[in-house]
């Protein structure tokens, strides 16, 4: 009889509580609200900065990769559209194979700041002649791909300061 009375106590007790899960959502408390907050606030930021990356580097780096390899045709495809019209294709490769003075030790990106919309500055400490420069690389994104924007002058490029 006491197992018969425990059994239905169990299963009442299973009853009740699916019953009481089956209402409405319970309000959400404010903790749980800014925590959800955070978590979108970190999606778009990752978003942000998977504009400045190329095949697990950061465009910088790639670009200065290309460079020591010799492979100037690549750059010139990570060149911006704005720029190449600036320039021309012609003078820009010939730029990259005879005047970019760029095989130094670029260093580390340090920072990489939002200029205006969709144009970023890619920050980087660099050691060219035993001298610590911060160097700067201006990047876009054109057709979902990365491109580097040249400076007014192209001798300018990177930009050291």
């Amino acid at each position: 009889m006491k197992k018969i009375i425990i059994t239905l106590f169990i299963i009442s007790s299973f009853i009740i509580s699916c019953k009481d899960n089956s209402k409405a959502a319970k309000p959400k408390s404010s903790t749980e609200l800014s925590s959800e907050r955070k978590a979108v606030n970190n999606d778009d930021k990752i978003d942000k900065f998977s504009n400045i990356y190329i095949y697990g580097t950061d465009a910088g780096s790639y670009f200065q990769t290309l460079y020591k390899l010799n492979k100037f045709d690549k750059m010139l495809e990570m060149t911006s559209n704005e720029s190449i019209k600036k320039f021309g294709k012609e003078k820009i490769l010939k730029f990259y194979s005879n005047d970019l003075k760029f095989s130094y030790k670029l260093g580390k990106l340090t920072s990489a700041k939002e200029i205006k919309e969709g144009v970023y500055t890619l920050i980087y400490i660099s050691n060219i002649n035993a001298t610590k420069v911060k160097t700067e690389i201006n990047i876009t994104t054109e057709n979902d791909s990365i491109k580097v924007i040249l400076p007014e002058k192209l001798n300018d490029f990177p930009i050291i300061k």
